[in-house]
């Protein structure tokens, strides 16, 4: 193995590491997350080895850069660099079963061109263990409102759980909660909570910090997540277009009185509607237009059910657009 300036320290100078899980993996371990005894965050980067033992680089941190590393917002170069609490590191030598042999205290300087990543690299989604799956994190930072605070993971969930309806096969359960009337904000609340209610355990905030900068962990599948990204972006992308179309099909129904109790659109209401529904939701990417209108009694209601949605993404966007929060890339 390499030599490395630095400092011998024996062993049980150590503090005592548990390990809590790994967070790259190939047929062995690559990088993982232990603890100590007095709760301390470390990230462990396998980085050299001999036929008898494995070197670890390890480094102190904290959640909030665990996840910046871990959502592909920092390269892995990056994080070992800027996203540490202290620049003089541990090289840890392992043996079998993981029993530390030897150690050296060196500085973070002194491995940059022997153990570091490249600078282009980051964590890859592949070789994440399945624990990874079913959480996303998103990362606050500035001021939040007690207001913000509360309502920015029901939006998240609402979005989610439209979402993860339509990339399910099990349309009924979103047949019965479009059923309501959708003359007003009442229904749309209890549309998105029957949905997230038949989630169940697969959606929740698992952990918050809120500081400046913080973050929300949610449970929820990474995947899904990213799909809700990607129509955030799409929002952010083409939110003039997409906020003209959304303005006239509010100003038709208004002038059309199609909000009114017992007020039953012609034929050639739900026609535009049909038409406009559509020009609203082809911006996004899931769910689809053609889905919508799968599980909504009528063309008033399938409009209804879209412009709820837009509503949810447009205001998760601003969060986007104003840096109060940074959905993960990966």
């Amino acid at each position: 193995m390499k030599n490395v300036k630095g400092v011998n320290i024996p062993v049980n100078y150590l503090p005592k590491f548990q390990w809590v899980e790994d967070i790259q993996y190939f047929e062995g371990a690559l990088m993982s997350e232990y603890k100590t005894e007095k709760g301390e965050l470390y990230v462990f980067h396998w980085c050299d080895c001999t036929d008898t033992v494995n070197r670890w680089l390890a480094v102190k941190t904290n959640r909030r850069s665990l996840y910046l590393l871990t959502s592909g917002l920092v390269t892995m170069e990056s994080f070992f660099k800027e996203h540490i609490l202290d620049s003089n590191i541990y090289l840890l030598d392992m043996g079998a079963n993981d029993e530390i042999e030897s150690a050296t205290l060196t500085h973070i300087d002194s491995i940059a061109g022997e153990y570091l990543p490249k600078p282009d690299v980051c964590v890859s989604v592949d070789l994440m263990p399945s624990s990874y799956e079913a959480n996303y994190p998103v990362l606050i930072d500035q001021n939040w409102s007690s207001e913000e605070l509360a309502g920015f993971p029901r939006k998240f969930m609402d979005a989610y759980a439209l979402i993860a309806k339509f990339m399910s096969d099990n349309i009924r359960q979103v047949q019965g909660a479009a059923e309501a009337p959708w003359l007003g904000g009442a229904s749309s609340v209890s549309f998105y909570q029957e949905l997230r209610g038949n989630l169940g355990r697969e959606l929740g905030i698992n952990a918050v910090q809120y500081a400046s900068p913080g973050y929300f962990e949610f449970t929820a599948k990474r995947d899904i997540s990213l799909l809700l990204k990607k129509n955030i972006d799409a929002y952010l992308n083409k939110k003039d277009d997409i906020n003209a179309v959304f303005n006239t099909i509010s100003a038709y129904l208004k002038d059309h009185k199609l909000n009114k109790d017992n007020t039953e659109p012609n034929e050639q209401e739900k026609e535009w509607l049909l038409e406009n529904g559509k020009k609203l939701m082809d911006f996004f990417n899931e769910p689809t237009w053609e889905w919508v209108k799968e599980i909504s009694p009528d063309a008033f209601r399938a409009v209804k059910i879209s412009m709820s949605y837009y509503r949810r993404i447009r205001t998760l966007s601003g969060y986007v657009d104003s840096k109060k929060a940074v959905f993960a890339k990966v």
